[in-house]
């Protein structure tokens, strides 16, 4: 959660390759599949109001995973 907060959401700029790559392998081996599914919506966005969106799913997922 840290991480894509540090390196998405506070971002200044473009997620680079190297970037995404990492948080991907981070999100598999979460072993989770309802993160993985919101992963991959949030990275197939077509356009930015729909990875914003996306993004925000992702986190409140995030979020509620770990409050358990």
């Amino acid at each position: 959660t840290n991480l894509f907060i540090e390196k998405v959401l506070m971002s200044n700029q473009d997620v680079d390759f190297d970037t995404r790559l990492m948080l991907e392998t981070v999100v598999r081996d979460l072993n989770d599949k309802d993160i993985l599914t919101q992963w991959q919506r949030f990275t197939e966005a077509s356009d930015n109001h729909s990875a914003s969106a996306e993004a925000k799913n992702l986190l409140n997922l995030l979020v509620k995973k770990i409050s358990y």
